[in-house]
């Protein structure tokens, strides 16, 4: 990952979508929020993971503002705060998962301070430590050049992947909609930018990472999050909405047969 932004870029990662008890499709427009506040249950403040300079509470709120078609709508905007703003919810372990969002850049940091928004998933529990700099991970986040790229990792000090997607730079105040499919068993991931309003595929990433231990990476949880270092100069800042998580049917594993299943796969 770039220097300046490999131990921060997991520094938010626990954004979620759906209830830890439920392998149901989640779904969330935002619209039943209030405005000016942080999203009720199962939603949770990145304030409760981020250990190195976290940023107060709340570190997102529900806007007023317009979708990809120009309609009004409500979503959750980061907060424009040096540190760390995000969100997330706990999911169950899953072979498979699939999470797709809208996201809009409304401002992007000066070049190599930060990055304005990275969603995807992330292992919460169970490797690592307290701090989830330590723990594996799958995102899209945008950098330098106002580019997206793609980042896989199995934990700190581990093989990682980070690849720049193709396509066209991003453009500030446009609409983009994300989908991350993540096999967790394989170790293949997919990442897909298209524009909001008219569907079109602009950037889109296959990656089979070849060192992939599934013990390390089942994920439990999907994140949306920023991050800027403590010197920067110029802020980011984004917009999200139409969350929809989804695991592939018949995959959730159940917390309490996870050892099991991992064990098993470790016998063959």
């Amino acid at each position: 990952m770039h220097p300046n932004a490999s131990r921060a870029l997991a520094l938010a990662a626990i954004a979620a979508l759906t209830p830890a008890a439920s392998a149901d499709i989640f779904q969330d427009d935002f619209e039943s929020a209030p405005v000016g506040s942080f999203p009720g249950d199962p939603w949770h403040d990145i304030f409760e993971r981020a250990v190195d300079r976290p940023v107060p509470a709340p570190t997102m709120t529900i806007i007023e503002t317009t979708d990809a078609h120009g309609n009004a709508t409500r979503a959750i905007q980061s907060s424009q705060t040096s540190g760390t703003n995000g969100a997330f919810v706990p999911i169950e372990h899953a072979n498979k998962h699939t999470v797709s969002m809208d996201v809009r850049i409304d401002r992007a940091p000066a070049p190599n301070q930060g990055w304005p928004m990275a969603v995807g998933f992330i292992q919460d529990s169970g490797v690592g430590s307290g701090d989830v700099n330590a723990n594996p991970q799958a995102l899209i986040y945008g950098w330098n050049n106002r580019r997206w790229w793609f980042f896989i990792s199995q934990g700190q000090d581990r093989p990682a992947v980070n690849v720049m997607l193709g396509g066209p730079q991003y453009q500030i105040g446009v609409w983009y909609r994300f989908t991350i499919t993540a096999d967790t068993e394989l170790g293949v991931f997919e990442a897909t930018v298209a524009d909001a309003a008219t569907g079109d595929v602009l950037n889109e990433r296959t990656i089979t990472h070849t060192s992939w231990d599934p013990a390390r990476g089942m994920f439990d949880a999907i994140t949306m999050f920023d991050g800027e270092s403590a010197t920067a100069t110029t802020v980011g800042q984004a917009t999200l909405d139409n969350v929809v998580y989804t695991p592939a049917p018949g995959t959730a594993i159940p917390a309490g047969m996870l050892a099991l299943a991992v064990g098993a796969r470790r016998r063959r």
